[in-house]
């Protein structure tokens, strides 16, 4: 859902996709180059410790989707890396922002605060890229859902005093989908959120 927002985007340059963990990232990320899209994400974890399995089947869906050239995944030791491919022109990076407690941003949501990390905002102010909320989801059987949100406010990118309101977006929009499987988050989504803490941003502040 929300196809054309990705298309729109693209049209004008780059696209930070933030998404966070939950579903399955790595079949987001298959889907993306599966229709030529050049398309890769940042990952916490040492490719060098990565399952073999997993690599060799990587290596299959880049040589089906002659995308062997060009990276999936930068570490997040390749920041100046990534930097460098977004920047090159109408490329998509996807980054969890749930993967950092770094300078996180607490949103408030009923009862709860999660904490997300901005990080994926200043990429893409470096970057003059888009950024989409996005989120993968299992719907039953052997069928996905990706769902992409209208972007980030461009206003909200300009300086870090936007990025409070921006990951209130962001939210925002990710929010109904966790909910309504809240089954398919990950450990490090869960691990995210928290109570009783003094200062959180409310969803209902801004609606970007």
């Amino acid at each position: 859902m929300g196809q054309e927002h990705l298309d729109r985007a693209l049209v004008s340059g780059p696209v930070v996709l933030v998404t966070v963990h939950y579903g399955d990232l790595r079949l987001l990320l298959y889907a993306l180059r599966s229709t030529k899209l050049t398309a890769a994400f940042m990952a916490r974890q040492n490719s060098t410790n990565r399952c073999p399995v997993r690599r060799w089947i990587d290596n299959l869906a880049d040589a089906a989707n002659e995308m062997s050239d060009i990276p999936s995944v930068f570490e997040t030791n390749e920041i100046g890396k990534a930097h460098d491919y977004l920047a090159g022109g109408k490329r998509i990076l996807g980054i969890a922002v749930d993967g950092s407690l770094r300078r996180a941003i607490s949103v408030r949501d009923g009862g709860s605060q999660i904490s997300l990390a901005p990080g994926a905002l200043t990429m893409a102010q470096l970057t003059s890229a888009h950024v989409i909320p996005c989120i993968i989801s299992r719907v039953g059987g052997f069928r996905y859902a990706i769902n992409y949100s209208p972007p980030v406010a461009a206003d909200l990118l300009v300086d870090s005093r936007g990025h409070e309101a921006a990951m209130n977006y962001v939210w925002y929009e990710l929010r109904s989908v966790i909910w309504n499987r809240i089954e398919q988050s990950l450990p490090t989504l869960i691990a995210r959120f928290r109570h009783d803490v003094e200062h959180v941003v409310a969803l209902d502040d801004v609606r970007a």
